[in-house]
């Protein structure tokens, strides 16, 4: 038996899910869309449990932590979801080698701007939830110091300059299963709006990236030394290269769009941990 995890805010999982599911029993496996706050889940009957769409884990980490240190069986590995959760990671893969969007890590005020335009995020955080943009046309820095202060009551923060290269030219998200290229979108941001989430009205379409980009991409996965299942490297072409804005090794939207064989090598790696 196989259990996709998700959480409360989505529990029937995901449009991507239902496609993996699908290639999963065609290869005669059952397969269960499980809470990962259900108490009463019997995870050690699980053969496989893939972490899918596990959406609120950033506002009770502690709480998942635990219960990631306490499964079996788990993918990605407790040790790489436990590494990928804070994102002072990108430091530790600037440090390898890997180009990042500057980033500057806050443990407590004041707020300090080295760049005309910036973002500001929890360092613990998904799917844009309490990213501020600051600048001439966003947040003041007044307005900013006091976000920074409600971020810095739950986790430390994230600083980076803000790229007009993703509103301009969109945020590439490549993915790979078991280490292997499988395929990539580009997120465009809404008109007036900076965050490539589809939440957030966000275009995502399916693009083969270029040369460059992909060797970027596998070069940074390979420099995080983590085991991976599935893997979403996200990040901008800028300044003549590919900087990392996201290594997401914990539950990052697969983007299928629909792409009944990307389901299906999904379904393959899966098997293939079995």
């Amino acid at each position: 038996m196989i259990a996709f995890v998700t959480c409360a805010k989505n529990p029937g999982g995901t449009a991507d899910d239902a496609l993996a599911a699908t290639a999963l029993r065609k290869r005669g496996h059952q397969v269960d869309t499980v809470l990962w706050t259900d108490k009463g889940v019997p995870w050690d009957e699980y053969q496989h449990l893939a972490l899918r769409s596990t959406w609120d884990y950033y506002l009770r980490p502690d709480e998942f932590r635990a219960w990631v240190r306490a499964r079996r069986k788990l993918w990605n590995p407790a040790k790489t979801v436990l590494w990928n959760l804070d994102k002072r990671y990108l430091l530790e893969l600037e440090r390898r080698g890997v180009p990042i969007v500057p980033t500057r890590l806050i443990e407590r005020g004041p707020l300090v701007l080295e760049w005309p335009e910036a973002v500001l995020k929890p360092a613990i955080s998904g799917g844009a939830h309490r990213t501020f943009r600051i600048g001439a046309v966003a947040l003041s820095l007044a307005e900013a110091g006091r976000a920074l202060g409600e971020i810095l009551q739950g986790s430390a923060a994230i600083l980076q300059p803000f790229v007009p290269e993703v509103a301009r030219d969109g945020e590439w998200s490549l993915i790979f299963f078991r280490g292997v290229f499988s395929h990539a979108v580009l997120k465009r941001p809404a008109a007036n709006d900076f965050r490539t989430q589809e939440a957030h009205g966000a275009l995502i379409e399916r693009a083969a990236p270029p040369g460059p980009v992909l060797a970027a991409a596998t070069f940074a996965l390979r420099a995080a030394a983590q085991e991976t299942l599935y893997a979403r490297v996200d990040g901008v072409w800028a300044r003549g290269a590919f900087l990392l804005m996201e290594l997401e090794l914990i539950e990052p939207s697969l983007y299928f769009l629909g792409d009944a064989a990307a389901a299906d090598r999904f379904a393959a790696a899966i098997v293939a941990t079995l």
